[in-house]
């Protein structure tokens, strides 16, 4: 090996070792309780596999991180059983309602590790396309892209898919180059992965069948018999097995799946659960989820080697460029959207980035044998925003949640067996100590006050979690913000929690009942506001 390409590999394996660190730190952030609202979906699932029923029996999320996380726990629950921890089945799965830390921390380092080893396939594509530089600087953007590392602690599919889409591409770039049947087939069979990992990772198609035409470009009118190919047959079938192997109750229990398929459409259409995410439109929102979740400076040299590559169109532009570009078109469209959605296009994004910014600098003779080093202040310029963003973000994981506290000084202060009435995000009260009752995230407005005064509820428990969101109805908004707006006058606050100081609150945007997101120098630890209110 001579020295550029060692030195390459100790920059990558800096660099994985970086990202492992900065999606690993406050990965335990608020065990023993749950308060990622989509984890359970994953975790109780891949549980209940342990069972020895693998049919996932609900299509909203895409099984194969679910089935992941039943090998995983399967391996847990026979060491345990070897060793004497468990006696049964059933005693395994009780400990996810006793303390269910070891099943979310096994769930949230598998997507730590997906999301770390997505900075050596982001490094293999720029490699292959535009050379190693391009590679290095690529899987460098990616390790400090805020959004990646953000979700890389959670214990849900989003991070998984992009590392199996990004493999796809990374295959697509090899059938460009050489066109061997094994790299259709690997292609085809990691897109048929990330699929089943999740739904919309179906799109990394488009690098597939591009990589098929550009290899040898037909005219127009050969293209139809182009398509009918050994080669680009065996890349579907390859998808098709794969897809199946990785979620296999889409065929054996057809009916449910269909009907969940038909309710995400549904849902994309009119919007999720009559929430009103954001008061833009998708092809806006996701450009405000860019930048706070890239940093200005990296969207901004992302859009610009985005742009770059469609005026250049070659055949590597115009293949790593067809899967974002296709992920955008498919979401701007949708109501339902969420910031997650755009992850899997993060890898080619900074890979474009990367490409013009090393291109432009090569460009300056000006600068002569100052390139390195404007580079580096370049880099160093662009890294800054979302750098910061991930050490803060990771430290107030480090703190304990608004809920965690909320819990600790209601258990301290509130007599057991009081009657109480809580919404969802609140904290998880100790069992049996409460007459507890927990509502929806829209249930506490369906009634005023007074009718909880004359149900006999002692206390009341908010979360701006649930009275900051907005819903489409405007009427119905209207009635909800009216209700909360009531309590200050009608009950009697006891106690306010806050993840912030001072007298102003931070904007808020939906993906914060995720995890912090925006505002990171505003907020002290994680959580909602929570405020407790006396009835009586």
């Amino acid at each position: 090996m001579d020295k550029s390409l060692r030195g390459s590999a100790q920059l990558l394996l800096w660099l994985i070792a970086v990202a492992l660190l900065l999606r690993s730190w406050g990965i335990g952030f608020g065990l023993p309780f749950t308060y990622h609202p989509d984890e359970h979906q994953y975790v109780e699932c891949a549980l209940r596999f342990v069972e020895g029923n693998l049919n996932p029996h609900k299509f909203n999320n895409a099984a194969l991180y679910k089935y992941i996380l039943f090998l995983e726990y399967g391996l847990v629950y026979l060491v345990g059983r070897c060793i004497g921890l468990f006696r049964s089945v059933v005693g395994f799965e009780a400990l996810w309602h006793t303390d269910p830390t070891i099943f979310c921390l096994l769930g949230r380092f598998t997507s730590t590790v997906f999301g770390t080893a997505t900075i050596p396939l982001t490094y293999l594509i720029g490699k292959y396309t535009y050379g190693r530089r391009s590679g290095l600087l690529a899987s460098c953007f990616l390790a400090f892209t805020f959004l990646h590392a953000r979700d890389s602690h959670y214990a849900v599919n989003d991070i998984p898919a992009t590392f199996l889409a990004t493999a796809s591409i990374l295959l697509c770039t090899l059938i460009l180059q050489r066109g061997s049947i094994k790299h259709y087939v690997l292609a085809g069979f990691l897109t048929g992965l990330a699929t089943a990992t999740k739904y919309s990772a179906a799109l990394a198609i488009f690098p597939l069948l591009l990589a098929h035409l550009l290899s040898d470009p037909p005219r127009l009118r050969d293209i139809p018999a182009k398509l009918v190919n050994r080669k680009l047959i065996a890349g579907f079938a390859a998808l098709g097995a794969a897809y199946l192997i990785g979620s296999p109750y889409s065929l054996l229990d057809s009916q449910a799946f269909v009907r969940d398929i038909r309710l995400l459409s549904v849902r994309g259409a009119t919007g999720f659960k009559g929430l009103q995410i954001d008061d833009v439109s998708g092809w806006i929102f996701y450009l405000r989820t860019l930048n706070w979740g890239m940093g200005y400076g990296l969207l901004l040299v992302s859009i610009i080697g985005l742009l770059f590559a469609v005026y250049r169109h070659t055949k590597k532009d115009l293949l790593l460029i067809s899967f974002p570009l296709a992920l955008y078109l498919y979401l701007g469209r949708q109501v339902m959207f969420f910031a997650r959605f755009m992850i899997p296009a993060l890898p080619i994004l900074v890979l474009l980035a990367a490409r013009v910014l090393l291109l432009a600098i090569s460009r300056m003779p000006l600068l002569g044998q100052a390139k390195n080093s404007v580079l580096a202040i370049a880099v160093v310029a662009i890294l800054l925003q979302p750098t910061y963003s991930i050490i803060r973000h990771d430290y107030l994981l480090t703190q304990k949640d608004t809920r965690t506290i909320a819990k600790d000084w209601i258990e301290e202060n509130i007599s057991s067996g009081a009657k109480i009435i809580a919404e969802q995000y609140t904290p998880e009260l100790s069992e049996g100590m409460y007459d507890l009752t927990v509502v929806g995230t829209m249930g506490l407005p369906s009634h005023r006050v007074e009718y909880y005064r004359k149900e006999q509820f002692e206390y009341l428990i908010v979360s701006s979690f649930c009275y900051d969101r907005t819903l489409l109805d405007k009427g119905k908004d209207e009635a909800r913000h009216s209700f909360y707006q009531s309590l200050d006058a009608e009950a009697d606050l006891i106690k306010a929690f806050k993840p912030y100081s001072g007298p102003t609150k931070p904007p808020f945007i939906f993906a914060q009942i995720y995890g912090p997101a925006t505002a990171l120098s505003r907020f002290e630890r994680p959580g909602p506001v929570i405020k407790i209110y006396g009835l009586q």
